[in-house]
């Protein structure tokens, strides 16, 4: 009888709403298997430990950890909780914000693919940010892996992957030590079209450079793209045996001042294998970028 009133008068105290659960896990779309902390998979609150994500170094819904080499390994959350993998190369100088620059690789590519590109432009005094787009390299899983989609799933991957970039852009503009309103985009292939998508909403961003950009844009109009950005700085970059379709892809932009393009003759390898034109893109982007500074 006792242990029967004991019980009723806890019920009558108990407040009427939803009891109080501690901080509970998901599995990221992009990375099954892997329970993470709401505060992980970009939700605000805190991690095992007590943690929270910008504790961390992770912005906009990230995760981050530092590498022997000085780069930072992240995890972005999409606003579709897929989990991106990523690379970040801080910049040397410290004191000043530095302008930002986000490598996207091409379809069926990996951030790898940038090689020496960006500690090049890490050096020069740009924030860098190259990531493995869903499905492509280590943000590939059992789901979401390109390399096995039909043509049409291969197409509604990179339809999604503009989520990515938004994503991406979003992270590395809000680092306190990189310039909110200035971001340049390099892409390769048909990372073209996701760069000027991006471009295209994105007010902050000041450039673009699209590598060996094609044709086959996978459901992206590069061309229209392009065209709605007239005035922007492009820099582009193409093996010369493909210049009646980059002339095609261009139209009446080929002819504008805010365009350069090289055209790369007989390129050894892939075109970023070319130290001279790595060596191109680092300084046209910086004088798209960074402050013009007067001799004393």
């Amino acid at each position: 009888m006792l242990l029967a009133l004991v019980t009723s008068a806890i019920a009558v105290l108990a407040p009427s709403g939803p009891s109080f659960q501690p901080a509970s896990t998901v599995e990221p779309a992009g990375l099954p298997g892997m329970a993470l902390t709401v505060e992980e998979a970009g939700l605000g609150m805190a991690a095992p430990g007590g943690e929270t994500n910008a504790q961390r170094g992770g912005r906009g819904g990230a995760t981050a950890r530092t590498e022997a080499d000085g780069t930072e390994a992240v995890r972005i959350t999409a606003d579709d909780k897929v989990v991106l993998a990523a690379s970040y190369w801080a910049p040397t100088a410290r004191g000043e914000r530095a302008p930002g620059v986000l490598l996207l690789h091409d379809a069926g590519g990996s951030r790898a693919d940038f090689g020496e590109l960006a500690e090049l432009l890490r050096k020069r005094g740009f924030a860098v940010l190259s990531m493995d787009l869903r499905g492509h390299g280590d943000s590939a899983n059992e789901r979401l892996d390109f390399a096995k989609s039909t043509d049409d799933e291969k197409k509604t991957l990179w339809a999604l992957a503009t989520r990515d970039v938004q994503a991406a852009a979003t992270w590395l503009r809000t680092r306190p030590e990189v310039h909110s309103t200035n971001l340049n985009v390099i892409a390769l292939g048909a990372g073209a079209g996701l760069a000027a998508r991006q471009a295209g909403r994105d007010e902050n961003v000041r450039s673009i450079v699209l590598l060996r950009p094609c044709a086959d844009q996978l459901g992206l109009d590069l061309s229209a793209d392009l065209r709605a950005l007239e005035g922007l700085p492009t820099y582009i970059a193409a093996p010369s045996d493909v210049r009646e379709k980059v002339s095609t892809l261009l139209g009446p932009l080929e002819n504008s001042e805010a365009v350069r393009i090289n055209y790369v003759r007989d390129p050894k390898g892939e075109l970023l294998d070319e130290r001279r034109l790595r060596t191109g893109i680092v300084d046209w982007v910086g004088e798209q970028a960074l402050p013009k500074r007067g001799r004393s």
